[in-house]
């Protein structure tokens, strides 16, 4: 599992025009989307009580699924400014941003937290992948009794990796590669709400750094999700 290393003045900067087509679809998608919640608004308000509840009922379907698809094109045009964020490599402090984003999180208990080496990357970023995996974690736990997360490190010959473990609700190992796929969701609503485009972002994020996400579990058993930075420069 080598990752790409990354080079040391700037991070990688996907250009395609697979990248420019999704920001440029994605944009101009939000205009009909939004002008058909304006409508179905307008209608419910005016004609609402002409209606029978039948007509109620998929009224505020259509409202409804206009708004998920406005969340998602908005989830997609995301994505699209990670690739697009004019990124700025620095040293971090791994452990005051876990810190940070645990404290920010709520999480209860407290994460255990063992030593974690520096990384080289852009701050903003990797906080970005803390807060959906930490983010992740906890909601996995919460229907538990006594939930646990345990952060730690492992150091190998040309990069950091770093760990969360939980006990939470776990994955089947099969279903493993939509779980950084965009819009893919192994769990119903009501376990993990929303969309299912964080660990998307995570995956875009630790690539750009030249590095990679993995994760492992048992449905029922929790899980550990993962990621590597490299600790070298590209020659």
């Amino acid at each position: 599992m080598n990752g790409a290393r990354v080079a040391s003045a700037a991070l990688q900067q996907p250009d395609t025009e697979l990248d420019r087509l999704t920001y440029a679809v994605s944009h101009d998608l939000r205009a009909p989307v939004r002008a058909v919640l304006g409508y179905t608004a307008v209608l419910d308000e005016d004609y609402g009580t002409h209606l029978d509840e039948e007509g109620r009922r998929l009224l505020a379907i259509v409202s409804r699924e206009a708004q998920r698809t406005l969340s998602m094109i908005d989830a997609l045009l995301e994505l699209s400014r990670i690739g697009r964020y004019d990124a700025v490599v620095e040293p971090l402090d791994m452990m005051s941003i876990v810190h940070e984003v645990a404290n920010e999180l709520a999480i209860v208990p407290i994460p255990c937290i063992n030593a974690l080496p520096e990384a080289r990357g852009d701050r903003s970023l990797i906080r970005r992948v803390w807060l959906e995996v930490l983010a992740n974690a906890r909601i996995a736990t919460r229907a538990r009794s006594t939930p646990s997360i345990i952060v730690w490190a492992t150091q190998e010959a040309d990069r950091v990796a770093y760990h969360v473990k939980d006990n939470g609700i776990g994955f089947d190992m099969k279903y493993r590669e939509k779980l950084f796929a965009i819009f893919q969701k192994l769990h119903h609503d009501r376990d993990f709400p929303g969309l299912g485009s964080g660990l998307a972002a995570v995956k875009q994020i630790v690539c750009r750094h030249g590095g990679e996400a993995w994760a492992e579990g048992r449905a029922g058993e929790g899980a550990t999700f993962s990621f590597a930075l490299p600790t070298r420069s590209a020659p």
